[in-house]
């Protein structure tokens, strides 16, 4: 069964890992790309069949699957196929006008909003929900931040390659974990937030909220993440922030913080110019004070 899950985990690192790896082309058998590259019957009928207009097509092959860059209409795409056919991932290319308001809103709310934008896409993977990109680059560091397509900040990646539109397969058992744990839940994105210990972050959209949800590299689930309104919140915990000193300070957001047999509200404030979390517990007490980057290292050591 360990054998089983240490596999399971090296398998995700590696569809995961692909967006690490060099810019260059990946090539077919140890040389170089081909660009007469003719993929199989298979992946060129589900090809043509999907992208009839398509144009200046050119195939590689990444890993194990067949990859084309095109063109149909206005747009640029990249799209990924098995060998046997089955189109796993498509990216399309648009502007950052045709960008939806709440995905430009919530990207302006960003530290990033300053740094020049490179490319902005839609991003469709096999089994997930849709989600829009922005490459943005500042001094030659480049980074992609991804949000659903209502505009729910989901995170950002440093990654200078153009693999970070690799397939994700997601593990049974991780699958089975959240499907028991969640209502109809639509997964949007899968990563690690620490390769060395192989913890999981999952991104999903359940009860028309998105939720971060942490997991343990054997799909033990840590801690969920959620944001909500003050209004969603218990009244003990709504009274408990309002009769607060940090009431008057500017509110940027709240989520709940979720972990087995606890739960906490945290607030995200501005003093001083810096944003601060104060956590409340569930009878609306203030007992925490974080910085932004200490909450993770929070609920992952003391939870």
């Amino acid at each position: 069964m360990k054998t089983r899950i240490c596999q399971t985990i090296i398998a995700i690192i590696a569809a995961i890992l692909i967006s690490s790896c060099s810019s260059q082309e990946e090539d077919i058998d140890g040389g170089g790309t081909s660009t007469a590259l003719v993929p199989g019957e298979q992946v060129l009928h589900t090809f043509n069949a999907d992208y009839p207009n398509a144009t200046n097509t050119l195939w590689s092959i990444r890993r194990d699957y067949f990859v084309a860059d095109f063109t149909a209409g206005a747009n640029q795409y990249r799209t990924w196929f098995t060998k046997e056919g089955v189109r796993v991932v498509e990216k399309k290319y648009i502007t950052y006008g045709d960008l939806d308001s709440k995905v430009i809103d919530a990207f302006m709310r960003t530290n990033y909003a300053s740094w020049d934008i490179r490319k902005t896409y839609q991003l469709a993977r096999r089994n997930f929900a849709t989600i829009s990109g922005i490459s943005v680059i500042l001094n030659g560091r480049i980074s992609n931040l991804y949000f659903t397509m209502n505009g729910d900040y989901i995170r950002v990646a440093d990654d200078f390659s153009e693999y970070s539109d690799a397939p994700i397969n997601v593990p049974q058992a991780l699958q089975t974990e959240i499907n028991d744990m969640f209502d109809q839940p639509t997964i949007v994105d899968l990563a690690f937030v620490d390769v060395v210990n192989s913890e999981i972050s999952v991104g999903l959209i359940t009860d028309e909220h998105f939720i971060t949800a942490f997991f343990t590299k054997d799909f033990y689930w840590i801690v969920n993440f959620w944001e909500v309104s003050l209004s969603e919140l218990p009244e003990a915990v709504q009274n408990g922030y309002l009769n607060s000193r940090y009431s008057q300070l500017p509110l940027i957001h709240i989520r709940i913080m979720e972990s087995p047999g606890y739960s906490s509200y945290l607030f995200y404030v501005v003093r001083d110019g810096k944003t601060v979390i104060i956590e409340f517990n569930a009878a609306g007490q203030a007992t925490t004070e974080l910085s932004r980057q200490h909450v993770m290292t929070k609920y992952l050591l003391t939870r």
